[in-house]
């Protein structure tokens, strides 16, 4: 089965105020993991973060998505310390 992703409004924004470096770094893993026969053994749950249900780890950022058969959303991409925060 072929993968894709989308991204959110959010995640285009968080992905946009990274350095250039480490947004070429989560593209590059993003693509490894959906280009896998099974993205989901690479992904945890997470509970009490609606609407992620899933997040994928690179490096020190965590990007936060929910998937709907082959696609993936997106939703955001923040540094692990920030993104389990609650308002």
């Amino acid at each position: 089965m072929k993968y894709r992703f989308i991204l959110t409004h959010t995640a285009q924004h968080n992905l946009s105020k990274l350095e250039p470096r480490i947004r070429l770094m989560i593209e590059k893993k993003l693509k490894q993991y959906l280009s896998s026969d099974n993205p989901m053994r690479f992904a945890v749950p997470v509970v009490h973060l609606p609407p992620a249900t899933h997040r994928f780890r690179v490096g020190d950022y965590r990007v936060m998505f929910f998937r709907e058969e082959s696609i993936f959303c997106i939703i955001c991409v923040e540094r692990r310390d920030k993104v389990y925060r609650m308002p």
